[in-house]
């Protein structure tokens, strides 16, 4: 499909709130993100009048942050402290990403693409052995979501679930 899988933390900032997600999505080659790799880090931003910008550089790698989780893991056990799921600051409320709208390329076996085309309508197929494989249309996550429970429903199981840049 010309493009890379990349885990990515989004968070978009609206007037209503913030609505935070990390997750695999599919980018375009040509996009300067999938160049990102090995130890190295980046930071998209777009806004106002800035536009779009990049920040790049190296992190700290496998071993390394590694290390730093287990360490912290320690730290918290030792201390029998109870820590606190994390809090948005500055204000801002955490929203769903319900409302969120991509496309999504979805692995399906156990039902027949007419069954796909009778709940996704009209889909991109790609050709793969032993699954149905397609990107959907624009939607939101929660009309995905639903779709996604249909072909459950009728059988089907889904292998994979990836989002569109």
């Amino acid at each position: 499909l010309g493009m890379k899988i990349k885990l990515l933390g989004r968070c978009i900032i609206t007037e209503e709130g913030a609505r935070v997600m990390v997750a695999p999505f599919m980018i375009p080659t040509d996009e300067p993100l999938s160049g990102v790799s090995g130890v190295f880090n980046a930071v998209e931003v777009l806004g106002e009048p800035i536009g779009r910008i990049m920040f790049y550089g190296p992190g700290a790698g496998a071993g390394p942050t590694a290390s730093a989780v287990v360490g912290d893991l320690m730290q918290v056990m030792r201390s029998g402290v109870h820590i606190k799921s994390p809090e948005m600051k500055g204000g801002y409320k955490p929203l769903s990403f319900d409302s969120f709208r991509c496309r999504s390329f979805i692995a399906i076996s156990g039902v027949s693409i007419e069954v796909v085309k009778s709940v996704f309508g009209k889909a991109h197929l790609v050709e793969s052995e032993g699954e149905i494989s397609f990107v959907t249309g624009d939607m939101c996550e929660a009309e995905m979501n639903d779709r996604l429970e249909i072909i459950k429903s009728c059988g089907g199981a889904i292998n994979s679930r990836i989002r569109l840049l």
